[in-house]
């Protein structure tokens, strides 16, 4: 019983490190490129990592 709950804390840490790790990267593309709409804001990731940036 142990062993499992300790797999199930390893899987929980690591969905919440995926989860900051997405919140960060998407604080660092609208802190940069602002957009007011979802559609915008997925231009402006693609766009972020062209050498022109956004």
């Amino acid at each position: 019983m142990a062993q499992q709950t300790r797999s199930s804390l390893g899987w929980t840490a690591a969905a919440a490190l995926a989860l900051v790790a997405v919140f960060l990267y998407l604080h660092l593309i609208t802190s940069n490129c602002p957009t007011d709409s979802l559609a915008g804001t997925l231009e402006n990731i693609r766009a972020f990592h062209t050498s022109d940036g956004c």
